[in-house]
């Protein structure tokens, strides 16, 4: 939610109060009115504000300052533990990388080893769409190490939001189609070799949560599309952060 400060002048009273921005509902704000420039006692009232709720819309700006890069007719379970339902996916801005968050000077998806222990499984991780959330936390769970894929997805605060995370398979196949302007939003549609890479993106593999092996995990280029389940994690790969809402 945001919070403005509102002041309103009118005649001889001054209005002033906070409108919080909720998708969807209805506000209440409490509002002091006090004596303008022409006298007048002071009293308390309310008032209701209704926003719209966010309608995602591919291309559009999200929640997080990045882009909507698929929405899906089918909510899908999300989150850390699954229990959240979500219709879209954003992904970061271009140059995430310079958030304060992050605070590199780096231009362009940086390339990193997927995690810090690059030869241990780190347990259960999933392709599916919605799981890439749960995916990261896991290996961020099994090792911490600063700076590296999952880590650095996982450290992105854009737009204040804390829910960033490295894209499962089903996510990051979403995230080629949109770099290769290809439709998005049927993860039954795979990534393929057509169409003109956007601007902000490197020609190159990038970095899925989840592993095929203790040493492997997946990648997908957006150089043809094609996924490959036998990258070495200790490989540098290219990352870019989604979030799902």
């Amino acid at each position: 939610a945001d919070t403005v400060t509102v002041t309103q002048t009118s005649g001889s009273i001054t209005a002033s109060g906070s409108v919080e921005f909720v998708d969807g509902a209805a506000v209440t704000t409490p509002v002091t009115v006090g004596a303008g420039s022409g006298g007048g006692s002071s009293s308390t009232s309310s008032s209701t504000t209704t926003v719209p709720a966010f309608v995602p819309t591919v291309g559009a700006t999200g929640p997080g300052g990045g882009t909507i890069i698929a929405v899906f007719e089918t909510p899908f379970a999300c989150g850390p533990t699954l229990a959240a339902t979500c219709t879209y996916l954003e992904m970061a801005a271009a140059n995430w990388q310079q958030h304060p968050s992050i605070g590199s000077s780096e231009t362009g998806d940086p390339a990193r080893s997927w995690s810090g222990d690059t030869g241990t499984s780190v347990g259960e991780t999933n392709n599916d769409l919605g799981h890439g959330y749960r995916n990261t936390e896991t290996i961020v769970l099994a090792d911490g190490t600063a700076n590296r894929a999952g880590t650095l997805a996982r450290a992105y605060n854009g737009g204040g939001l804390t829910d960033w995370f490295l894209p499962s398979g089903d996510e990051l196949n979403e995230l080629c189609k949109y770099a290769l302007q290809q439709t998005t939003g049927d993860v039954a549609v795979s990534c393929v070799a057509s169409g003109s890479l956007r601007s902000g993106f490197t020609a190159a593999s990038y970095w899925s949560s989840a592993e095929t092996s203790a040493t492997l995990a997946w990648t997908r280029s957006l150089t043809n599309g094609a996924p490959s389940n036998v990258t070495t994690k200790a490989e540098t790969h290219r990352i870019r952060p989604v979030r799902a809402g």
